[in-house]
């Protein structure tokens, strides 16, 4: 048998024994995450409310309003073209990923590359991790991609690199620890492509003509608790809330001087970002905290755009170890 029909054969007989496991094996998801999408942005489209549709068990819509624009096409599809829609778009995806990471090593080795190819989305596909986000229908991979389509135009250095980190972190927060990465290695322009929660430079809800309440979660189902809320038009109603008026944060001196101001903290806190997570740690051992920023639009719009990622960053990091609950709410009035 020749090394071509060699290599035939054993990746026949893989891809057989994978699909003979992922058939057999428990774990099949049911497209749920994708149902989710395709519910929501269905009713979304017909007049109702984005965030108001939920499953027979009670599960919705937890990405931002952009997230739903970029789902909009699913609202003129059937359920079943829907899912062939998501695996097209996952396999593309994955031959794009493999085509960037797997091909090189092919190339610099003198391996076939086809065979290099084929084994590796064969030991991908055998991933739990991987069959569970395609048996949801989750878009995980989907923002991989264009993180790493980021990194391909940076080594041609396009000027469109950074826009797809920013994209990917508009749809979900954890693709966003990518424009700290931009940032610290020296690629300014292409971190500062950032967008706020609702996917522009600012946080905006992008519905149109209503207005929109979300919150931005760690996680496809939203099971885990929102530290960062956005909304706009005054209809984020918190009772008990420290009130900032954004309008006197458009520096960063002048948010560390509201802040100071609105939570009495200690004078010498200085414009540090290490000093404000360690004084906000101090506010939070002695209970809750909810800081309302009224007019979010001129939050830090006056510094450079790593100032807003960085602030965000710092407040994750205090929302997710502080002994008690803190929530961020970015109330932004709509535009005359």
């Amino acid at each position: 048998m020749t090394a071509t029909r060699w290599r035939v054969a054993t990746v026949v007989g893989l891809v057989t024994v994978l699909a003979v496991v992922i058939a057999m094996v428990p774990g099949h998801r049911g497209w749920f995450d994708v149902g989710v999408y395709h519910g929501a942005v269905g009713h979304w489209a017909r007049g109702g409310d984005l965030y108001g549709w939920t499953t027979h068990n009670g599960y919705g819509f937890t990405y931002p309003p952009f997230a739903a624009l970029c789902m909009l096409p699913m609202a003129a599809l059937a359920w079943y073209p829907t899912i062939v829609a998501h695996l097209l778009l996952t396999a593309l995806a994955v031959a794009f990923l493999l085509h960037l990471l797997v091909d090189p090593l092919a190339r610099r080795h003198g391996w076939s590359r086809w065979y290099a190819l084929a084994l590796t989305c064969c030991l991908l596909a055998g991933l739990n991790p991987v069959r569970d986000t395609v048996s949801f229908g989750q878009v995980n991979l989907l923002l991989v991609a264009l993180v790493y389509l980021d990194l391909w135009l940076l080594e041609r250095g396009s000027r469109l690199a950074g826009i797809g980190t920013g994209l990917a972190a508009a749809v979900k927060l954890t693709p966003g620890v990518f424009i700290g990465y931009l940032l610290v290695t020296g690629r300014w322009r292409a971190g500062s492509e950032r967008p706020g929660p609702a996917g522009g430079g600012r946080p905006r809800a992008v519905t149109p003509g209503q207005n929109r309440r979300y919150a931005m979660v760690d996680g496809d189902d939203g099971r885990r608790g929102a530290w960062l809320i956005a909304g706009r038009d005054g209809d984020l109603d918190e009772p008990g809330a420290v009130v900032l008026p954004a309008a006197a944060t458009r520096t960063r001196a002048g948010l560390f001087a509201t802040l100071t101001a609105a939570l009495a903290l200690p004078a010498y806190l200085g414009d540090t970002w290490d000093a404000l997570s360690d004084v906000l740690r101090d506010r939070l051992d002695a209970g809750p905290l909810t800081l309302l920023i009224t007019d979010a639009g001129h939050l830090l719009v006056d510094e450079p755009a790593d100032q807003y990622a960085l602030l965000l960053a710092v407040l994750g990091d205090v929302a997710a170890t502080a002994p008690h609950p803190m929530r961020v709410v970015l109330d932004e009035a709509a535009p005359c």
